[in-house]
């Protein structure tokens, strides 16, 4: 197979821009004393604690993707011309560029989507507790979070995993308030979805491009196939688009309900051992501080 060409320059200026957009939309919404606190060093039980938590939650979402594409794409293969551009470099801009990533895309879309999410639903509806905010904040994040990977429209299934994984990154980061924690999860999730990628391409066909049964995600959507202008890689969406979709919402929806109403006690910041039992977010109680759109004047409950 040939590996699309692409600067190793060229690859890391997206990172970056992510990066750099993110960190400037979470500096301007917590400020400087609010950054400095959830970027501070988090303890390492409580990374363990969430990473013991997510690799289960993670090994499900992989087993989904496997079965979609065993009984429902029906493909014995999947090519990823990003993954083969990642595999291509060395190992230094390997890790450079995951690390960039998963640090980029974590202020931007828990950092500050999220965060501007919780307060634009408290500004809209300053009746609603901080727990239903923080809900429909982490669902709003983890929805933009799927939608930006745009890349696997060819492979629509791959939205639905990539929203699921964004909730619980939303969840942790709502919970711990550190945004070491979600970045470390996501950095494993890329690292360990890369891994998988180069165990199961040792099993790659010599001649993919000439099978049937060959998941080919391009580096870029709608992309012609390189070696053959004027075509487009053969492939098996399996799920339809609009079928991942509606999944999105009915699952966001799911996890709004279960929050809220089966089990509220998942949005409380002590469950990662972060701060007191007590101060838990999801009870809804009358003395709980409310924040205005924007403002840093009164901290929120799981703030302390």
């Amino acid at each position: 197979m040939r590996t699309p060409e692409i600067r190793r320059e060229t690859l890391l200026i997206s990172p970056i821009l992510v990066l750099f957009v993110g960190g400037s939309g979470f500096f301007f919404l917590v400020g400087v004393a609010g950054a400095l606190e959830r970027l501070s060093s988090p303890a390492i039980w409580k990374v363990a604690r969430a990473t013991g938590i997510f690799l289960p939650y993670a090994l499900s979402v992989l087993a989904f993707l496997t079965l979609h594409d065993r009984y429902l794409a029906k493909v014995n293969f999947v090519v990823d011309e990003a993954a083969e551009v990642l595999l291509s470099l060395g190992p230094v801009t390997l890790v450079s560029f995951l690390s960039l990533a998963a640090l980029g895309e974590e202020l931007l879309f828990r950092g500050f989507l999220q965060e501007g999410a919780f307060r634009l639903v408290q500004f809209l509806f300053p009746v609603e507790s901080e727990g239903k905010a923080a809900a429909w904040a982490i669902f709003l994040a983890a929805t933009a979070f799927a939608f930006v990977h745009q890349r696997y429209r060819t492979y629509p299934t791959a939205f639905v995993a990539i929203f699921l994984v964004g909730l619980f990154l939303g969840w942790s980061y709502t919970v711990s308030r550190n945004l070491w924690i979600p970045i470390i999860l996501h950095a494993l999730w890329n690292a360990g979805e890369l891994a998988l990628y180069i165990v199961w391409r040792k099993r790659e066909p010599t001649n993919p491009r000439g099978r049937k049964d060959v998941l080919w995600i391009p580096l870029v959507p709608d992309a012609h196939d390189d070696e053959r202008p004027g075509e487009c890689p053969h492939v098996h969406p399996g799920l339809p688009y609009w079928a991942s979709v509606l999944l999105v919402g009915i699952l966001g929806a799911a996890f709004v309900w279960f929050a809220l109403d089966a089990f509220p006690e998942l949005l409380r910041p002590g469950i990662l051992g972060s701060l007191p039992h007590e101060l838990a977010v999801g009870a809804g109680d009358e003395g709980h501080v409310r924040e205005k759109f924007l403002s840093l004047e009164k901290p929120r409950p799981w703030d302390g």
